[in-house]
């Protein structure tokens, strides 16, 4: 009987271990994606219309550079897009090693 009790802890704490391996692994995406969580910065906000202030859902949100105090004028990605919640929250990840201004871009 113990070594049967033996052999099941021994099976259970291998799952386990195994189970926090994988769970430690991260999320299923491409890992050579750009934009790494453990090498980026973290904007969040919520995304509203102008004249209700309601929360917008949906929206597409994109951060850019601005160089020379010009938004629109040879602007570079900085992050991929992402869709605002149900609440109308996002939170986008820019390289760690960027230290300029940042345009944020909301497309209903």
């Amino acid at each position: 009987m113990r070594i049967i009790l033996k052999r099941f802890t021994l099976g259970v704490l291998l799952l386990a271990s195994l189970s926090l391996l994988l769970q430690g692994c991260g999320s299923y995406s491409d890992s050579s994606a750009p934009f790494n969580n453990a090498v980026s910065k973290q904007i969040s906000g919520t995304v509203s219309d102008l004249t209700t202030n309601l929360p917008l859902p949906g929206a597409k949100i994109t951060a850019y550079t601005i160089e020379d105090g010009l938004a629109l004028v040879n602007r570079k990605v900085l992050s991929e897009t992402v869709t605002s919640g149900k609440d109308g929250s996002y939170s986008l990840h820019i390289p760690i090693s960027y230290t300029g201004s940042v345009q944020i871009e909301a497309i209903v």
